[in-house]
C-alpha cells in the first residue's frame, strides 16, 4: 500500500480512523519519540529467565520496530507511573529541593487489560483519601494511552472472562495487519491532520472487544464423591 492509497475517515466524536503503511506508522512513532517519551513492550534477546529465552518488558523505544506486539509482556506497565525508585528531594548541603521533572508527554503502548489495571492504581493513588498522591498525579497527567489490539487472548489470559478485554480511555488505538497498521486517533496532539485525505472510508477498529476469547478445552466438573477420570 502506497501513501496515495492511505485512507482516513472522521468519526462522529471527532476521532480519525486511518490505514497507514508500515513506513508511515514508523514515521508517526518517530515523531512521537521526538516530541516526548514513547514507552512500549520491548524484547531483549537472551535476557529472560533462562539463557535461551528472551525478556519482554516496558521500556523507552525510538522506532516502531522496537515495539513487541506479537507476544505478551513479562512485566506490567505500572512502573511508568509508579517507578520502583524515585528521587523525591535533593539536599545540596543547605536546603532540600525537589528535582526537576521531565514534563514531556509519555506515549504508552499497552493493552486493554493494562488500562484497567492502571484504573485501579488511579483509585488507590488519586481517590483513596482526601488528597491524591502528588508524585503519581504529575506522571499520570502526562501519560497518553496507545491501545494495542489483541487478535486473541494469550496463554493464561483471563481478560475476556473479567470483562477487561475492552477499554475506552485511550488517545490512539492500533491494529497491526500484514499490509500496514490501522489506527483510531482521538487525541489531537498525536497526529490529527497528519494523514493525507481520501474519499475512502475506514471503519473504526474498536467494536465490542479488543481481545477475542481463545478457544479452550472444557473440563467436566466431577460431582461430589466422584473421582476424576
Amino acid at each position: 500500500m502506497t501513501t496515495a492509497e492511505n485512507t482516513m475517515a472522521a468519526g462522529k466524536d471527532g476521532s480519525i480512523a486511518a490505514r497507514l503503511t508500515s513506513q508511515e506508522f514508523g514515521a508517526l512513532v518517530s515523531a512521537l519519540a521526538a516530541r516526548g517519551r514513547v514507552v512500549a513492550p520491548k524484547r531483549s534477546a537472551a535476557r529472560g529467565r533462562f539463557s535461551d529465552t528472551d525478556l519482554i518488558r516496558y521500556d523507552e523505544v525510538s522506532s516502531a520496530g522496537d515495539v513487541e506486539f506479537r507476544a505478551k509482556s513479562d512485566f506490567s506497565p505500572k512502573e511508568v507511573l509508579f517507578p520502583v525508585t524515585q528521587t523525591l528531594l535533593v539536599f545540596d548541603g543547605q536546603q532540600a529541593v525537589e528535582p526537576a521533572e521531565d514534563e514531556r508527554p509519555i506515549y504508552l503502548f499497552l493493552r486493554a487489560c493494562d488500562i484497567h489495571g492502571i484504573d485501579r492504581l488511579d483509585g488507590i493513588f488519586l481517590h483513596n483519601g482526601p488528597e491524591g498522591d502528588p508524585y503519581y498525579l504529575r506522571r499520570r497527567r502526562r501519560v497518553r494511552f496507545i491501545l494495542m489490539e489483541c487478535a486473541q487472548s494469550f496463554e493464561n489470559c483471563f481478560c475476556a472472562a473479567m470483562g477487561t478485554n475492552r477499554a475506552d480511555e485511550y488517545a490512539m488505538a492500533i491494529r497491526w495487519a500484514e499490509d500496514g497498521v490501522q489506527v483510531l486517533v482521538r487525541d489531537a496532539e498525536i497526529g490529527r491532520g497528519r494523514y493525507p485525505e481520501s474519499r475512502d472510508q475506514v471503519t473504526p477498529i474498536l467494536q465490542k472487544e479488543t481481545c477475542k476469547r481463545s478457544p479452550r478445552t472444557k473440563h467436566r466438573r466431577n460431582p461430589p464423591g466422584e473421582t476424576p477420570d
